[in-house]
Formats: C-alpha cells, sequence, structure tokens
C-alpha cells in the first residue's frame, strides 16, 4: 500500500484473487481520506498485465498477472517511492514486468506512474473470445447494488473515459453508470486503433 498522512492513496497488488480476477500487477486507487484497505473504499482498479484467451470461458484466460515471481523496492523514500513487480501467466508463456514510482503531492489529485513490459515468451494459440484477446491493460470499473445487504452496495462507475489517441487528441467515451446487467460492458472494441 502507498500511505500518505496516515491515509491510503493506492494498493498494489501481488497476489491473489477478488471477483475471478488476478491481483498481481493490478492498482487500486482508493477514495480520499481512507484509513483501510477495503473493497467498500475503492475507486478504480487498472490491471497492467497481458492477456488472451484458449476457450469461450473466463477460466480459459491466459494472462501474465497469474502467478507472482518477484517484487523488489528500489526506493522507499518520504516524497518517492519506487518498486517493481513480475509475474507470468500459470503456462509460463507471458511474463509482465512492471516499474511502479509515485510521488508524493499536497494535492487531491493523486497520479502513480507504471513502466510496462509484456513478455510473450513461448508461441502461443489465441482462440475463443474475440473482444478480449490481446488485451495489454485494462481499467475495471465496478457497481454492486443490493436491496437487502448494505455492505453489497459499493462502488462507483465514472460517466466518461477519456484516452489519449493519435493525432494527440484526446478521445471521449460515454460510460453507462447504472448498468442492469451482470455481463462485460466493452467501452473500447479490439478494432479501435
Amino acid at each position: 500500500m502507498l500511505i500518505e498522512d496516515e491515509f491510503i492513496v493506492y494498493g498494489i497488488g501481488q497476489k491473489g484473487q477478488v471477483m475471478n480476477r488476478k491481483l498481481s500487477q493490478i492498482v487500486i486507487k482508493m477514495k480520499l481520506n481512507t484509513k483501510e484497505f477495503d473493497i467498500m473504499n475503492t475507486e478504480l482498479l487498472a490491471s497492467f498485465s497481458f492477456s488472451y484467451h484458449e476457450g469461450l470461458k473466463d477460466s480459459d484466460e491466459i494472462s501474465s498477472d497469474q502467478v507472482l515471481i518477484s517484487k523488489e523496492i528500489f526506493v522507499d523514500g518520504n516524497l518517492m517511492t519506487s518498486f517493481g513487480i513480475i509475474s507470468e501467466s500459470l503456462s509460463k508463456n507471458l511474463r509482465t514486468t512492471n516499474i511502479y514510482r509515485y510521488y508524493y503531492s499536497p494535492t487531491e489529485n493523486k497520479k502513480i506512474l507504471v513502466n510496462v513490459k509484456h513478455e510473450v515468451l513461448e508461441e502461443s494459440k489465441v482462440k475463443g473470445i474475440e473482444n478480449i484477446d490481446g488485451r495489454f491493460c485494462s481499467l475495471i470499473s465496478y457497481k454492486s447494488k443490493s436491496s437487502s445487504l448494505k455492505k453489497m452496495v459499493f462502488g462507483d462507475i465514472l460517466p466518461y473515459l477519456h484516452i489519449y489517441g493519435i493525432n494527440n487528441r484526446i478521445k471521449e467515451y460515454q460510460l453507462n453508470i447504472d448498468p442492469e446487467s451482470k455481463e462485460r460492458d466493452w467501452i473500447i472494441s479490439y478494432e479501435d486503433d
């Protein structure tokens, strides 16, 4: 966890699993003034792993975030922290080496820098879900609703996603902030450059 003035700013996943998502190489941005690391206090998740499918089910995913290989702290300072995490797929054909760097910021707008290196170590046969294959990174938003359990009401989906694209332009995608489906909703297609 990255803690600033006794508040948790970010959590960086090393291993484990939540909601069928492996946690190595995942950045978890916490809500402002969070003191307890809990899913109820998360704001946004970003997975910096590489993945593809070898079938049609979620369990057929091959992803470089499945096994923690190593971690190392390079700088553990008051104004800057830098560390690295290496992870691989269970099949050992994908590897991701990420360097995370966080600089202290007295403002409410907190940012983390991630230098990502994906490697394909062995030739792989990609087959399965068309829009998922060849995923280099994922931004994950979620919203949980329950009329009977207050603890199960959490998460927010932001109304827009902005991506820096070609021709030095920022492209805006509108998101459904109150989805009714349990299915994934892909905002950017694999056909989008």
